[in-house]
């Protein structure tokens, strides 16, 4: 992924409030519940899907212990999700110790009630929140996209001071 990418993301991070380490080519979000973010280029489902395989390798290489998000184009790219009304972020992979394996399906964007900040939980494993670590009740408190504006100015400002910063150089 091109460096531009990585640092927009890192930006739209710290724009979260999720503090983040660069770590060969994806980045750590720490916190409670941390996960390893690989950006991409990817819009659609597909794209996704394709990136699966990259993802677990670069997992593997790093010694990534815990969950994987595999980051798009932009934080609200045009995935499906099929039982939530939930923004996607993307896709999240949880590891299952016991399978030694990820599974794979979208992160969901909630915010969190216990921190105020946001999070992504899997659509159909564990709720709780990455990066906070929180336990969410996504049935009672969808977004339902009450959040997409805050997301957008998040990215939209880390998208343009990366630029400038880019351009700076």
């Amino acid at each position: 992924m091109s460096r531009q990418q990585t640092a927009t993301w890192a930006a739209f991070c710290a724009n979260l409030g999720w503090p983040t380490s660069y770590r060969r080519g994806a980045l750590i979000v720490h916190g409670g519940s941390p996960v390893l973010l690989i950006p991409t280029g990817a819009l659609i489902d597909r794209q996704f899907l394709a990136a699966v395989e990259d993802a677990e390798s670069t997992a593997i290489r790093l010694g990534w212990p815990d969950d994987v998000l595999i980051a798009g184009g932009n934080p609200l790219p045009a995935v499906r999700s099929y039982l939530r009304s939930d923004p996607v972020a993307g896709l999240l992979g949880e590891f299952d110790s016991a399978e030694q394996e990820y599974a794979f399906d979208a992160g969901l964007w909630l915010r969190c009630d216990a921190c105020g900040r946001m999070g992504v939980y899997h659509e159909l494993r564990s709720w709780h929140l990455r990066p906070c670590g929180h336990y969410a009740e996504p049935q009672e408190r969808h977004v339902r996209g009450q959040h997409v504006p805050a997301i957008g100015r998040a990215w939209a400002e880390a998208t343009y001071s990366t630029q400038i910063a880019r351009s700076a150089t």
